[in-house]
């Protein structure tokens, strides 16, 4: 699966493992329970939020752990503390009957889901496989010719390489490939998004529009930028 997937939600699960009545399931095993510093009630899910929060920061907390095991820095800042209990201490019902709780854990799940989905939107691009062109359809002649037009109008510094293929998979459309690498870096160099638009500008003049899909990619001080031909 995608790392980013499993970070996520391990870091949602951590920072929301208290939020019910001030107990995640280790501190039900271990009878624990994370209080209100003042009251002594149960912490609030907003609290036991903050608290755990601090796991971003988590080697300071374990270091400082050792002046004062029983007060982490997400407990000054949440004013909360952990004790003991034989009995669970009930949650305060005039700020947080257990209604508001379960809206507030749907809230926070359902901004998860929210961030999940828009980065799926957001990468969806970058994750649509890259149609496969057929091999033996290669057209050296073509080639050729498209690297004669680019390298002819294109910045001498530039070198061109291009593969032009007749046959693209499952598709009638022709594929092309173009590699642009910039030799010597200066403070006039154009720059990807300037190479782009002059590549396709001058392709387009002489393929049609619309007739070929493929990749334009630009080699610039080590960096690569990739630009997809629809």
């Amino acid at each position: 699966g995608d790392p980013y997937y499993i970070l996520l939600g391990a870091f949602y699960t951590y920072t929301f493992k208290d939020s019910i009545n001030g107990r995640s399931l280790g501190k039900r095993i271990t009878n624990m329970q994370v209080v209100d510093n003042k009251t002594g009630k149960s912490a609030s899910p907003l609290q036991c939020l903050i608290r755990n929060l601090f796991i971003l920061i988590a080697p300071v907390e374990f270091i400082l752990s050792f002046v004062n095991p029983y007060l982490r820095i997400g407990d000054r800042a949440a004013n909360t503390k952990v004790v003991f209990v034989i009995r669970p201490i009930a949650a305060p019902i005039t700020n947080y009957a257990p209604m508001r709780r379960w809206i507030f854990i749907f809230k926070t799940l359902a901004l998860a889901l929210f961030t999940c989905i828009t980065r799926q939107l957001l990468t969806a691009e970058d994750r649509i496989e890259a149609p496969k062109y057929v091999q033996s359809s290669h057209n050296a002649g073509e080639s050729q010719k498209i690297t004669k037009l680019l390298s002819d109008n294109l910045d001498t510094n530039i070198s061109i390489k291009v593969m032009f293929f007749d046959s693209v998979e499952n598709s009638k459309l022709k594929y092309l490939s173009v590699v642009c690498e910039e030799h010597f870096v200066t403070s006039d160099s154009v720059g990807s998004a300037v190479i782009d638009s002059k590549v396709l500008n001058l392709i387009n003049k002489e393929l049609p529009k619309g007739s070929f899909i493929g990749q334009v990619k630009y080699h610039e001080n080590g960096d690569i930028s990739i630009h997809n031909i629809k």
